[in-house]
């Protein structure tokens, strides 16, 4: 493959913005990830737009393109593969994991990938498997518990709503029904337990219009 992947081919995760990964180019540079082997950089005199290669594609910093994962051409993955363990919790995260998918074809190496739960789960090292918090010890792992925790929910580039404007939080409030924060006085809730979010959603609909009371902790007409 020469030269860049064709771009159409590509997600576009970002458009310009300036990073510390393009601060020093001048010119056009391209730049790979130093955490993602799926993404790279196109650097326009200090600014940046973020690529994701498609799936079970890496980024080569010799070609500058996107390779199959796993090929001769993947030298990115491969970098960490004998320091990354299957099936192996991750200290950063208690809801991240390496995961080592089985391979398409005989004879194709495994290169294991950082996988992580969907929230509110969290990994659990004896059953190799997510699960709800309440079974899970985290131990000296990092335990998340506000959605934006978890990578899945985060985004960037002037096009990417907040994470904290898409999902609610629980931090520092009491189990049960609470008013979304942010969202106060409209019809919006969060029902909590133990700082995680275990629901979200709006009042039901009435003859007249509304809203969440926290005081009432439950829908009120205005």
């Amino acid at each position: 493959m020469n030269g860049l992947v064709i771009l159409s081919t590509l997600a576009v995760v970002s458009a310009f913005d300036v990073t510390k990964e393009c601060e020093s180019s001048t010119g056009v540079d391209w730049k790979e990830d130093p955490t993602d082997c799926s993404v790279f950089y196109l650097c326009y005199n200090g600014q940046r737009t973020k690529y994701v290669c498609p799936e079970n594609m890496v980024t080569d910093s010799d070609s500058k393109a996107c390779v199959p994962r796993g090929s001769r051409l993947d030298k990115c993955s491969k970098k960490d593969t004998p320091l990354q363990q299957c099936n192996a919790a991750l200290k950063e995260s208690c809801a991240r994991y390496i995961h080592c998918p089985v391979p398409r074809e005989l004879g194709t190496p495994v290169i294991p990938e950082v996988q992580e739960c969907p929230y509110p789960l969290l990994y659990d090292e004896d059953s190799k498997l997510c699960a709800y918090p309440d079974s899970i010890n985290c131990g000296d792992r990092i335990e998340p518990k506000d959605p934006c925790e978890y990578k899945a929910n985060q985004c960037e580039g002037p096009n990417c709503v907040p994470c904290s404007a898409r999902h609610p939080s629980c931090t520092g409030q009491p189990d049960g029904l609470n008013v979304w924060p942010g969202r106060e006085q409209t019809p919006y809730f969060v029902v909590c337990r133990g700082d995680r979010v275990i629901y979200q959603g709006l009042c039901p609909e009435g003859n007249k219009e509304r809203i969440f009371d926290p005081e009432a902790a439950g829908c009120v007409d205005i």
